[in-house]
């Protein structure tokens, strides 16, 4: 198997063919609790595979990215105090934690894929779990109350 293609596990649905001008069909399949998205040619090749909740992911970060570096350079000259108020208002540390589980979930995902296309070994299921258990962690880690800052300023 080379490196991007769809291993041999995955069940496809009865094709219910949306086909285009170019003769392809798109077919959505399920691997386990991953959705994907294939579009297929005429003889059967899969010419694009996308997924599904890397999108969804990927355009929430662009909205919160920019909130998060806007927010950033505008409290660049503001003191310790001043941006840990601001980082306590509900508003910042709603979007905070978004950005935050948004952000490791997207990891999660990528690397997953980069673990199922590369890693032929016994330890491939290891390397998931420890992938996803890092993300999730990093991103409760830094969700927890106050965002991580020190309950106190001194």
């Amino acid at each position: 198997m080379l490196c991007g293609e769809p291993p041999l596990e995955w069940h496809f649905p009865a094709p219910s063919p949306d086909e285009n001008a170019l003769g392809r069909q798109r077919l959505t399949c399920f691997s386990g609790s991953r959705r994907f998205r294939l579009i297929v040619d005429e003889t059967g090749n899969v010419v694009q595979r996308s997924l599904v909740e890397e999108r969804v992911t990927a355009i929430a970060l662009v909205p919160l990215t920019l909130w998060f570096v806007a927010s950033v350079i505008a409290h660049a000259c503001s003191d310790y105090t001043v941006f840990t108020a601001w980082v306590r208002t509900p508003l910042a540390t709603s979007g905070m934690i978004l950005l935050l589980i948004a952000l490791f979930h997207h990891a999660a995902l990528g690397l997953q894929v980069v673990i199922e296309d590369c890693v032929h070994s016994g330890a491939k299921f290891a390397a998931i779990i420890a992938v996803r258990l890092g993300c999730y962690g990093l991103a409760g880690s830094g969700s927890s109350p106050r965002c991580g800052l020190p309950l106190a300023v001194e």
